[in-house]
């Protein structure tokens, strides 16, 4: 099991051998870019970062394979979002997105695709923070989202990262039966 440790923006995703992590910190190195330091991992490790994919038809096609690794279908959120993904520079570890809506003053937080390999290490709960955390910025003050009635990893890391049970969320359209949806104030 692969474990992964979010250091700021940086996260460090050891070699398949395994072994804990242990968070140091990250430092300004002398040209001042961070770089992080950390104890704990096997060699190997590789150190990833949340880049913001400004390219659509980029989003589109990251956000085809993971469907495709996934077979959930398609499901893409909309032109209208900011995409995100999770890479070292040469593979993509997650794929996520979110939406603000000034006229209503609520971020949508839509899909966290995550690569297989990586799964339950908590990455899905720092997404969410790193989502919620650019909401605030875009003058968010609340959140909503939704996940489907058995998808009980997400509904926990919702849980964690402070959402609530809600009915159709305040000012939005909702997608039906079959989901649950979660609200949090920012």
């Amino acid at each position: 099991m692969q474990h992964v440790v979010l250091v700021r923006r940086s996260f460090l995703l050891p070699s398949a051998t395994g072994g804990l992590g242990l968070e140091i910190g990250p430092i300004l190195n002398s040209q001042g870019a961070w770089c992080v330091v950390s104890s704990g991992f096997p060699v190997g490790a590789t150190t990833v970062r949340i880049k913001k994919i400004d390219d659509l038809d980029e989003a589109r096609e990251l956000w085809s394979d993971f469907q495709t690794m996934h077979d959930i279908g398609d499901l893409w959120p909309g032109d209208d979002h900011t995409y995100w993904e999770l890479t070292d520079g040469k593979r993509t570890y997650a794929v996520f997105s979110a939406v603000y809506r000034p006229e209503k003053a609520y971020a949508y937080l839509s899909y966290a695709i995550i690569d297989p390999t990586i799964l339950h290490t908590g990455l899905q709960r720092r997404l969410i923070r790193y989502r919620l955390q650019w909401a605030r910025k875009q003058g968010a003050i609340y959140a909503v989202t939704y996940t489907l009635l058995h998808n009980y990893p997400s509904i926990s890391n919702l849980l964690k990262c402070g959402f609530r049970f809600a009915r159709t969320p305040r000012g939005w359209h909702g997608v039906g039966d079959g989901v649950h949806y979660f609200e949090r104030q920012l």
